[in-house]
């Protein structure tokens, strides 16, 4: 049981610096998100997600260049990458609807 009565989930990924949500909209199910805001307050589930200066990737450039960072800092607390949380996320969808 979710606890959610509605047929619409609202999921925010936030990274470091996002706008406050809408006003208007409705409070989010689910928030990922490197700090405490409004909207990780608001939410039914809030999990902490890695900052950009925790995280290592690949990113493009508009020469067409890929440039791979490594993480700053070490993760804190329970944080994880947005795609680890994205891949724990689906692989207990999966497992819930077997």
């Amino acid at each position: 049981d979710t606890g959610l009565d509605g047929s619409t989930v609202l999921v925010v990924f936030e990274t470091l610096g996002s706008p406050p949500l809408p006003e208007g909209m409705p409070d989010p199910a689910v928030v990922i998100s490197p700090s405490v805001t409004a909207a990780v307050k608001a939410a039914r589930v809030a999990l902490p997600a890695a900052s950009y200066a925790e995280s290592a990737g690949t990113v493009v450039n508009f020469m067409g260049l890929s440039q791979t960072y490594a993480p700053a800092l070490k993760l804190k607390g329970q944080a994880l990458s947005h795609s680890e949380i994205i891949g724990k996320l689906a692989a207990a969808a999966q497992k819930a609807a077997e």
